[in-house]
């Protein structure tokens, strides 16, 4: 299959076979959860498709994504997710909204370019840790909501089934259930994502050792920042 965004490709590649290398070694998950588009791994992980059906799921994404690119991007911001929201507020009429909430001290604000500078410029006066994503688009904003549409027609009966193991959705901030997987991926394009909330569900679940399958170590520092204090919890690298 040939399509654009070789890296979501990859990062859905290495994070399946890394959860693949575990199976091996007998470490089988009770529950997976991925961030963002990492929960078309965490579905393929969990069993609902295989490897090259998720694969062709990932270049739908892609396709359905490329008409928007370059339409915003994401800012980072080290603050709570309250005072992010003052942050934007005082800005008056924009078009930003909080996208992401990794922890409770880390924000991500999606919208178009010119409303983002201002809001870094804005961060930067007020000794505020921020940091402008080389993201081509304003993920889980309304902004890609004609993206919306088109991921749906091109998905069309794409025969998705239900998972094996059982997925957590932070975005959906449940667990997949008898809804059809095709119908509800769409909406991911704007729907805000709460990854805090997520493995703090899942620890109040009873889950206690969380292991990281994405490339690089940001989801394992975040998982970290969220169980601190919780002495039970592990958290390890892949």
């Amino acid at each position: 299959r040939s399509c654009s965004g070789i890296d979501q490709i990859c990062n859905y590649l290495v994070s399946v076979h890394c959860a693949a290398l575990l199976d091996e070694r007998g470490e089988m998950p009770d529950v997976v959860m991925g961030h963002s588009a990492g929960e078309l791994s965490a579905l393929a992980v969990g069993g609902a498709f295989s490897l090259p059906d998720g694969l062709d799921v990932v270049c739908k994404r892609i396709a359905a994504l490329e008409p928007l690119r370059n339409t915003g991007g994401m800012l980072v911001l080290s603050a709570h997710p309250r005072r992010a929201e003052s942050l934007v507020g005082s800005l008056g009429h924009s078009h930003l909204h909080i996208s992401v909430i990794n922890h409770e001290n880390q924000v991500a604000v999606s919208g178009p370019t010119t409303d983002l500078i201002r809001l870094r410029d804005l961060a930067l006066h007020l000794r505020i840790g921020q940091v402008l994503l080389p993201s081509e688009y304003p993920f889980h904003s309304k902004l890609l909501k004609p993206a919306v549409e088109h991921f749906a027609r091109l998905l069309g009966d794409t025969q998705l089934g239900s998972p094996s193991v059982p997925v957590y959705s932070p975005l959906e901030r449940d667990f997949y259930g008898e809804a059809k997987i095709a119908d509800i991926l769409p909406f991911h394009f704007v729907r805000p994502l709460d990854y805090w909330d997520g493995i703090t569900e899942l620890y109040k679940l009873g889950i206690r050792t969380f292991v990281d399958c994405s490339t690089g170590a940001t989801l394992k520092g975040i998982a970290e920042r969220v169980l601190s204090g919780k002495k039970d919890a592990v958290v390890k690298a892949g």
